[in-house]
């Protein structure tokens, strides 16, 4: 019986031509007993987004035209940090796929488009990595988003998510021009961006490099923001199991989406739909 149990609970990997026992990993130190068996905490910033909505007809329109009406229409989702960890735990960096009882899986692009609604085709997410003094990048907002954050909120070249709430608790005026719609819609997209796509480890802060992107809202949805996303949560993914992390950042709702869907036992009860649903699959 004691053969028995030990081979239920072998850590693997069987063979070792592309995995090498020896490659430091979370879940064999929690075999090993070398750490507990405590959960990853998510890091998020969203909530600003979610606390802003409905978001005014006129801004919602250039969202959609920027491509991110699919992930703008998800609403608030609870984080279940107890699946991310087990997820994590299966996760191998050599295979950047999940390695399950019954084998193999993992998200692929076609995953981040039916769940999220980014665009996978066009061209990549590159940019210049320009450097700006707080003063140069608080014109930049003012151009862009319409208002000019306190040095306080400039941190290098990132700005701090709490700012870009402030902004959003003004209303837009019903008088507002088409250039204030345009900011307002930046500013949401740069919580998006900041709070869900590529969350850092800072948890509140968001690179002001996007501005490249989003100056221009009526091109910026052609880019591949799928490709740039998946990249990220591989990323995540990857440095998540070292057995010293504590957190996981990056777009890793994505990942708990993507469980509902492939494991429907793991997902909670479903409401009931209407029979079309047009939008992303992650919005149901």
């Amino acid at each position: 019986m004691d053969d028995q149990s030990a081979e239920l609970v072998h850590p693997g990997p069987y063979v070792h031509d592309i995995i090498s026992p020896m490659t430091p990993h979370r879940a064999r130190s929690i075999f090993d007993g070398l750490i507990d068996d405590s959960t990853l905490q998510v890091k998020r910033c969203d909530g600003t987004f979610w606390d802003h909505m409905p978001i005014p007809a006129r801004v919602w329109h250039y969202i959609c035209l920027a491509g991110f009406e699919g992930i703008a229409s998800l609403g608030r989702i609870s984080v279940d940090h107890a699946l991310i960890t087990s997820l994590v735990e299966r996760w191998r960096p050599e295979t950047h796929s999940f390695h399950l009882p019954i084998g193999e899986a993992t998200i692929m692009l076609q995953d981040v488009e039916v769940l999220w609604g980014l665009h996978i085709d066009g061209p990549p997410m590159t940019g210049r990595d320009t450097t700006h003094s707080a003063d140069a990048w608080s014109q930049l907002c003012m151009e862009l988003l319409g208002f000019m954050p306190a040095r306080s909120d400039i941190d290098g070249g990132r700005l701090k998510v709490g700012c870009l709430s402030a902004a959003l608790d003004r209303p837009l005026p019903d008088d507002a021009t088409d250039d204030m719609c345009r900011q307002m819609a930046r500013t949401y997209l740069l919580v998006l961006i900041g709070g869900i796509l590529f969350l850092d480890n800072s948890g509140n802060k968001v690179s002001l490099l996007y501005f490249q992107l989003l100056r221009d809202l009526e091109t910026v949805g052609r880019h591949s923001w799928g490709s740039a996303v998946l990249g990220t949560l591989y990323r995540s993914l990857c440095d998540a199991t070292s057995p010293t992390a504590r957190n996981i950042c990056g777009p890793v709702l994505l990942v708990q989406l993507w469980a509902w869907e492939c494991m429907p036992t793991l997902r909670p009860i479903r409401l009931e739909l209407a029979q079309e649903h047009h939008g992303a699959y992650g919005s149901r």
